[in-house]
């Protein structure tokens, strides 16, 4: 069983949720659609190992069974 990413992609993601949830406007929301919210989730995937091996904001694990 292992994280699908660390506690600073957890926070992008939270934060990209957040931001979804939020905007109403709708060529805002084109524009954070498009743009912001996967340039949010791509800078959590680049700069996840900043957080180390830290856990506590991890959205999913990953779990691989063999029968």
């Amino acid at each position: 069983m292992s994280p699908e990413g660390y506690s600073f992609l957890g926070a992008c993601r939270i934060f990209a949720l957040f931001l979804d949830s939020c905007v109403e406007n709708r060529v805002v929301r084109k524009l954070v659609d498009s743009a912001v919210i996967p340039l949010v989730n791509l800078a959590g995937e680049r700069m996840d190992h900043w957080c180390g091996t830290n856990t506590s904001l991890t959205n999913n694990y990953f779990a691989f069974a063999q029968k």
